[in-house]
Protein backbone atom coordinates (compact mmCIF):
# COMPACT_ATOMS: atom_id res chain seq x y z
CA UNK A 1 0.00 0.00 0.00
CA UNK A 2 1.39 3.52 -0.91
CA UNK A 3 1.27 5.90 2.13
CA UNK A 4 0.37 9.43 2.19
CA UNK A 5 1.05 10.29 -1.85
CA UNK A 6 -0.14 14.12 -1.18
CA UNK A 7 -2.30 15.88 0.81
CA UNK A 8 -5.43 17.59 -1.24
CA UNK A 9 -6.70 20.88 -0.37
CA UNK A 10 -9.79 20.35 -2.06
CA UNK A 11 -13.42 19.68 -1.09
CA UNK A 12 -13.98 15.75 -0.47
CA UNK A 13 -17.16 14.19 0.27
CA UNK A 14 -17.88 12.60 2.93
CA UNK A 15 -20.05 13.13 6.55
CA UNK A 16 -18.76 15.75 8.76
CA UNK A 17 -17.84 13.99 12.01
CA UNK A 18 -18.31 16.03 15.52
CA UNK A 19 -14.59 16.30 15.63
CA UNK A 20 -14.15 17.96 12.67
CA UNK A 21 -13.21 15.41 10.24
CA UNK A 22 -14.86 14.00 7.05
CA UNK A 23 -13.64 10.78 5.36
CA UNK A 24 -13.87 9.73 1.39
CA UNK A 25 -13.11 6.14 -0.10
CA UNK A 26 -13.43 6.12 -4.29
CA UNK A 27 -12.26 3.61 -6.84
CA UNK A 28 -11.06 4.39 -10.32
CA UNK A 29 -13.86 2.38 -11.49
CA UNK A 30 -17.17 1.37 -10.14
CA UNK A 31 -17.13 -2.13 -12.44
CA UNK A 32 -14.29 -4.80 -13.04
CA UNK A 33 -13.75 -7.81 -14.78
CA UNK A 34 -12.04 -10.58 -12.29
CA UNK A 35 -8.32 -10.10 -11.94
CA UNK A 36 -8.36 -6.36 -13.38
CA UNK A 37 -6.44 -4.19 -10.79
CA UNK A 38 -8.81 -2.41 -8.26
CA UNK A 39 -7.37 1.03 -7.02
CA UNK A 40 -8.78 2.58 -4.05
CA UNK A 41 -8.04 6.21 -2.29
CA UNK A 42 -8.84 7.21 1.23
CA UNK A 43 -8.96 10.40 2.34
CA UNK A 44 -9.12 12.33 5.85
CA UNK A 45 -9.93 15.98 5.92
CA UNK A 46 -10.12 18.51 8.81
CA UNK A 47 -13.33 20.03 8.01
CA UNK A 48 -12.46 22.39 11.08
CA UNK A 49 -11.13 25.92 11.61
CA UNK A 50 -8.32 24.54 14.07
CA UNK A 51 -5.66 22.13 13.78
CA UNK A 52 -6.47 18.31 14.71
CA UNK A 53 -4.18 15.31 15.21
CA UNK A 54 -4.92 12.36 13.69
CA UNK A 55 -3.55 8.62 14.23
CA UNK A 56 -1.96 6.46 11.05
CA UNK A 57 0.16 3.36 10.74
CA UNK A 58 0.84 0.30 8.72
CA UNK A 59 -1.35 -1.97 11.35
CA UNK A 60 -4.63 0.51 11.43
CA UNK A 61 -5.01 2.07 8.52
CA UNK A 62 -5.06 -0.69 5.82
CA UNK A 63 -8.23 -1.21 2.88
CA UNK A 64 -10.76 -4.28 3.59
CA UNK A 65 -12.67 -5.37 0.67
CA UNK A 66 -15.56 -7.41 2.07
CA UNK A 67 -18.02 -9.72 -0.30
CA UNK A 68 -21.04 -10.89 1.53
CA UNK A 69 -19.95 -9.66 5.06
CA UNK A 70 -16.75 -11.94 4.66
CA UNK A 71 -13.34 -10.14 4.41
CA UNK A 72 -11.72 -11.84 0.86
CA UNK A 73 -8.79 -9.06 1.38
CA UNK A 74 -6.93 -6.96 3.42
CA UNK A 75 -4.41 -4.21 2.10
CA UNK A 76 -2.26 -5.36 5.21
CA UNK A 77 -2.73 -8.62 5.87
CA UNK A 78 -0.25 -10.63 7.34
CA UNK A 79 2.73 -9.20 9.83
CA UNK A 80 3.27 -5.30 10.44
CA UNK A 81 5.16 -2.68 11.77
CA UNK A 82 3.15 -1.92 15.07
CA UNK A 83 3.49 1.52 15.35
CA UNK A 84 0.89 4.52 15.02
CA UNK A 85 2.17 7.93 14.02
CA UNK A 86 0.42 11.18 15.31
CA UNK A 87 -0.31 14.04 12.17
CA UNK A 88 -1.09 17.48 12.56
CA UNK A 89 -3.97 18.30 9.79
CA UNK A 90 -4.38 22.03 9.09
CA UNK A 91 -8.06 23.49 8.29
CA UNK A 92 -8.64 21.88 5.15
CA UNK A 93 -5.47 19.70 5.02
CA UNK A 94 -6.21 15.96 4.31
CA UNK A 95 -4.65 12.91 4.83
CA UNK A 96 -4.21 10.52 2.06
CA UNK A 97 -3.86 6.71 1.88
CA UNK A 98 -3.66 4.61 -1.71
CA UNK A 99 -3.62 0.83 -2.33
CA UNK A 100 -4.47 -1.56 -5.17
CA UNK A 101 -6.08 -4.70 -5.41
CA UNK A 102 -5.00 -7.91 -8.02
CA UNK A 103 -8.35 -9.26 -7.44
CA UNK A 104 -6.70 -12.45 -5.90
CA UNK A 105 -8.67 -13.12 -2.35
CA UNK A 106 -6.35 -14.08 0.60
CA UNK A 107 -5.06 -17.29 0.44
CA UNK A 108 -6.29 -17.64 -2.96
CA UNK A 109 -4.61 -18.69 -6.32
CA UNK A 110 -7.16 -17.48 -9.11
CA UNK A 111 -8.23 -14.18 -9.71
CA UNK A 112 -12.44 -15.41 -10.50
CA UNK A 113 -14.27 -13.34 -7.39
CA UNK A 114 -17.07 -11.87 -8.96
CA UNK A 115 -20.16 -10.02 -7.80
CA UNK A 116 -20.50 -7.03 -5.32
CA UNK A 117 -18.01 -5.96 -3.07
CA UNK A 118 -17.52 -3.32 -0.52
CA UNK A 119 -14.16 -1.41 0.52
CA UNK A 120 -13.49 0.18 3.77
CA UNK A 121 -10.29 1.91 5.43
CA UNK A 122 -9.79 0.79 9.23
CA UNK A 123 -9.16 4.00 9.87
CA UNK A 124 -13.01 4.72 10.46
CA UNK A 125 -14.75 2.04 8.16
CA UNK A 126 -18.22 3.62 9.07
CA UNK A 127 -18.04 6.74 7.71
CA UNK A 128 -16.75 6.24 4.00
CA UNK A 129 -17.11 2.55 2.25
CA UNK A 130 -17.30 1.85 -1.77
CA UNK A 131 -18.88 -0.27 -3.42
CA UNK A 132 -17.61 -1.94 -6.81
CA UNK A 133 -18.60 -5.22 -9.59
CA UNK A 134 -16.82 -7.67 -10.59
CA UNK A 135 -18.44 -9.64 -13.16
CA UNK A 136 -16.89 -11.61 -16.56
CA UNK A 137 -17.47 -9.64 -19.98
CA UNK A 138 -20.22 -11.66 -21.21
CA UNK A 139 -22.27 -10.08 -18.25
CA UNK A 140 -21.43 -6.40 -19.25
CA UNK A 141 -22.33 -4.39 -21.98
CA UNK A 142 -20.08 -4.49 -25.11
CA UNK A 143 -17.01 -2.44 -25.06
CA UNK A 144 -16.02 -2.96 -28.42
CA UNK A 145 -16.08 -0.14 -30.62
CA UNK A 146 -17.68 0.62 -33.64
CA UNK A 147 -17.47 -0.73 -37.05
CA UNK A 148 -14.42 1.74 -38.89
CA UNK A 149 -15.77 0.41 -42.62
CA UNK A 150 -17.97 2.49 -44.57
CA UNK A 151 -18.97 4.90 -42.29
CA UNK A 152 -22.15 7.34 -42.38
CA UNK A 153 -21.14 10.64 -43.41
CA UNK A 154 -22.85 12.96 -40.44
CA UNK A 155 -23.54 17.24 -41.62
CA UNK A 156 -21.51 18.88 -39.35
CA UNK A 157 -20.08 22.70 -40.08
CA UNK A 158 -16.99 23.38 -42.68
CA UNK A 159 -13.61 23.86 -41.06
CA UNK A 160 -11.95 25.62 -43.45
CA UNK A 161 -8.49 25.45 -41.03
CA UNK A 162 -7.23 23.12 -37.72
CA UNK A 163 -7.62 24.44 -34.68
CA UNK A 164 -4.32 25.13 -33.18
CA UNK A 165 -3.84 23.87 -29.87
CA UNK A 166 -0.45 24.35 -27.35
CA UNK A 167 1.27 20.42 -27.08
CA UNK A 168 0.80 18.66 -24.13
CA UNK A 169 2.97 15.54 -22.29
CA UNK A 170 1.66 12.72 -23.03
CA UNK A 171 -0.56 11.51 -19.72
CA UNK A 172 -3.61 8.70 -18.89
CA UNK A 173 -4.50 11.66 -16.38
CA UNK A 174 -3.91 15.60 -16.16
CA UNK A 175 -1.31 16.50 -14.08
CA UNK A 176 -2.15 17.67 -10.67
CA UNK A 177 -0.34 20.48 -9.10
CA UNK A 178 0.98 20.16 -5.16
CA UNK A 179 0.24 21.86 -2.53
CA UNK A 180 2.98 24.23 -1.30
CA UNK A 181 5.25 22.25 0.85
CA UNK A 182 5.10 25.11 3.70
CA UNK A 183 1.84 23.64 4.57
CA UNK A 184 1.60 20.78 3.12
CA UNK A 185 3.31 17.75 5.67
CA UNK A 186 1.48 17.02 8.42
CA UNK A 187 4.42 16.94 11.27
CA UNK A 188 5.00 13.34 12.42
CA UNK A 189 5.61 13.03 16.08
CA UNK A 190 7.77 9.73 17.92
CA UNK A 191 5.72 7.17 19.63
CA UNK A 192 4.94 7.82 22.90
CA UNK A 193 4.97 4.46 24.16
CA UNK A 194 7.95 1.97 24.72
CA UNK A 195 7.79 -1.49 24.16
CA UNK A 196 9.98 -4.55 25.65
CA UNK A 197 9.42 -7.63 25.47
CA UNK A 198 10.80 -10.70 27.67
CA UNK A 199 11.25 -14.22 28.43
CA UNK A 200 12.41 -15.69 31.54
CA UNK A 201 14.61 -18.17 29.28
CA UNK A 202 15.93 -17.89 26.06
CA UNK A 203 16.07 -21.74 25.49
CA UNK A 204 13.26 -24.30 26.39
CA UNK A 205 12.74 -28.09 26.31
CA UNK A 206 9.58 -29.11 24.33
CA UNK A 207 6.55 -28.99 25.96
CA UNK A 208 8.39 -26.62 28.89
CA UNK A 209 5.57 -23.23 29.53
CA UNK A 210 7.32 -20.24 28.30
CA UNK A 211 6.34 -17.39 30.27
CA UNK A 212 6.54 -13.74 28.06
CA UNK A 213 6.47 -10.15 29.56
CA UNK A 214 4.95 -6.92 27.71
CA UNK A 215 6.36 -3.51 29.16
CA UNK A 216 4.83 -0.59 28.27
CA UNK A 217 6.26 2.98 29.06
CA UNK A 218 4.54 6.44 28.73
CA UNK A 219 7.59 8.36 27.66
CA UNK A 220 5.60 11.80 26.30
CA UNK A 221 4.78 14.46 29.03
CA UNK A 222 0.76 13.83 28.47
CA UNK A 223 -1.16 10.88 29.47
CA UNK A 224 -2.01 8.63 26.90
CA UNK A 225 -4.81 6.08 26.68
CA UNK A 226 -4.79 2.67 25.56
CA UNK A 227 -7.63 0.58 24.66
CA UNK A 228 -7.77 -3.46 24.38
CA UNK A 229 -8.47 -4.51 21.00
CA UNK A 230 -9.62 -7.14 19.60
CA UNK A 231 -6.60 -9.00 18.04
CA UNK A 232 -3.90 -7.74 20.29
CA UNK A 233 -2.24 -10.06 23.15
CA UNK A 234 0.22 -12.60 23.10
CA UNK A 235 0.97 -14.71 19.21
CA UNK A 236 3.78 -17.23 18.69
CA UNK A 237 4.88 -17.51 15.42
CA UNK A 238 6.97 -20.38 13.51
CA UNK A 239 7.86 -18.23 10.68
CA UNK A 240 5.24 -16.14 9.99
CA UNK A 241 2.43 -18.91 10.49
CA UNK A 242 0.61 -18.07 14.20
CA UNK A 243 0.54 -21.40 16.09
CA UNK A 244 -0.56 -20.04 19.61
CA UNK A 245 -2.38 -16.88 20.52
CA UNK A 246 -3.37 -15.26 24.08
CA UNK A 247 -5.71 -12.60 24.00
CA UNK A 248 -5.32 -9.50 26.62
CA UNK A 249 -7.56 -10.48 29.54
CA UNK A 250 -10.77 -8.19 30.24
CA UNK A 251 -13.18 -6.74 28.09
CA UNK A 252 -12.30 -5.85 24.80
CA UNK A 253 -13.53 -1.81 24.99
CA UNK A 254 -11.75 -1.24 28.39
CA UNK A 255 -9.88 1.82 28.63
CA UNK A 256 -6.79 2.60 30.39
CA UNK A 257 -4.60 6.16 31.32
CA UNK A 258 -0.20 6.07 31.05
CA UNK A 259 0.70 8.83 33.07
CA UNK A 260 3.71 10.29 31.93
CA UNK A 261 6.84 7.86 33.05
CA UNK A 262 4.17 5.20 34.15
CA UNK A 263 4.04 1.61 33.28
CA UNK A 264 1.95 -1.45 33.03
CA UNK A 265 2.78 -4.71 32.75
CA UNK A 266 0.97 -7.60 30.76
CA UNK A 267 2.12 -10.65 31.02
CA UNK A 268 1.20 -14.71 29.33
CA UNK A 269 2.42 -18.18 29.94
CA UNK A 270 2.94 -20.37 26.38
CA UNK A 271 2.39 -24.37 27.47
CA UNK A 272 4.16 -25.54 24.65
CA UNK A 273 1.43 -26.47 22.45
CA UNK A 274 -0.52 -25.13 19.73
CA UNK A 275 -3.88 -23.85 20.15
CA UNK A 276 -4.72 -22.57 16.19
CA UNK A 277 -6.25 -24.04 13.49
CA UNK A 278 -3.89 -26.68 11.33
CA UNK A 279 -1.35 -27.08 13.53
CA UNK A 280 -0.52 -30.38 14.89
CA UNK A 281 2.85 -30.67 17.07
CA UNK A 282 5.23 -27.95 17.74
CA UNK A 283 9.12 -29.56 16.78
CA UNK A 284 12.01 -27.69 17.89
CA UNK A 285 13.54 -24.76 16.13
CA UNK A 286 13.35 -21.28 16.28
CA UNK A 287 10.24 -19.34 17.18
CA UNK A 288 8.96 -15.53 17.51
CA UNK A 289 6.74 -14.47 20.30
CA UNK A 290 4.46 -11.14 19.70
CA UNK A 291 2.95 -9.30 21.47
CA UNK A 292 0.62 -5.91 21.04
CA UNK A 293 -1.48 -4.07 22.79
CA UNK A 294 -3.70 -0.91 21.58
CA UNK A 295 -1.42 -1.48 18.36
CA UNK A 296 1.86 -0.73 20.04
CA UNK A 297 3.50 -4.46 20.10
CA UNK A 298 6.96 -5.51 20.87
CA UNK A 299 9.04 -9.00 19.34
CA UNK A 300 11.08 -11.80 21.36
CA UNK A 301 12.91 -14.56 19.95
CA UNK A 302 12.99 -18.50 21.65
CA UNK A 303 14.45 -21.40 20.65
CA UNK A 304 12.80 -24.90 21.61
CA UNK A 305 15.20 -27.95 21.90
CA UNK A 306 14.00 -31.94 22.06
Amino acid sequence: MTRRTRLNLECLEGRSLLSGLAYSLTTNQSGYQPGQPIEMTFAETNTSTQPIQVQDGPSIDGFTVSHDGTVVWRSNAGMNPMYIRLDSLQPGQSLTLTATWDGIPLGGSAADLTGTFVITNQLNPQAASATVTISHPSSSPSTQPPPTTSPTPVSSPPVSQPIPVQPTTPSSRPPVQDPPPSSSTPTSTASPITVTLATDHPTYRKGHPVRVKMTLKNTSDHAVVLTARLGDGFTVLDGKSPIWHSPIGGPSSASRILKPGQTIKLSAVWNGRANQRGVQQVLPGYYAIWAGDDGYSGTATIRIVS
